[in-house]
């Protein structure tokens, strides 16, 4: 497992990234990272995780993410306040009428 503390910045972001390429380079199939103790991330860590998620598939592989919070998004508008749950917009659906042969 790969534990990343504290701010995510470009450099950290390249270390991760270091480390993830070990991993490879040592044939692992399956990775798991936790990202719980990030107190902010810069924009490049979904592209990142998203790539390593594909290359691990290829393999047959599986990348798990643990501790990823919306505040991870930089720049990313989810419509969620602090301590809120998003909420669905309600579906309308409208049935046409059928009228019957008389």
């Amino acid at each position: 497992m790969i534990e990343v503390h504290g701010d995510l910045d470009a450099e950290m972001l390249d270390r991760l990234a270091a480390h993830i390429k070990d991993a490879f380079s040592a044939r692992q199939r399956f990775l798991a990272i936790d990202v719980s103790a990030v107190t902010r991330s810069v924009p490049g860590l979904l592209d990142l995780l998203g790539r390593t998620q594909r290359r691990l598939a290829r393999r047959h592989g599986l990348l798990t993410v643990r501790g990823f919070r919306p505040h991870l998004l930089p720049g990313v508008d989810i419509g969620v306040g602090a301590g809120r749950s998003p909420r669905p917009e309600p579906v309308r659906t409208r049935t046409p009428s059928r009228q019957l042969p008389s």
